[in-house]
């Protein structure tokens, strides 16, 4: 996604690494949500690697929540640019 104005272009996704809504995983597989069933986080999205575990913290795990967090901040940002 990318916005413009007075021929300022930004692309938002160019975000700093680890920020924002996570695409892919570290091992190159594509991320998907997952909604959380702990007594902690009950009902929590969560964008994950489908080959990640618990016990393997390689793969992307990351809340959905401050994913978009970071979106709508990155959007400020540019936005403040224009």
């Amino acid at each position: 996604m990318s916005l413009s104005a007075s021929g300022l272009k930004v692309d938002v996704r160019s975000h700093a690494k680890g920020t924002g809504i996570p695409r892919r995983c570290r091992c190159g597989e594509g991320s998907i949500v997952r909604t959380s069933t702990t007594v902690t986080n009950p009902c929590r999205l969560f964008h994950c690697c489908p080959f990640g575990s618990k016990e393997n913290n390689f793969h992307l795990f990351k809340w959905t929540d401050e994913s978009m967090f970071d979106e709508v901040e990155d959007i400020e940002i540019v936005g403040d640019k224009i």
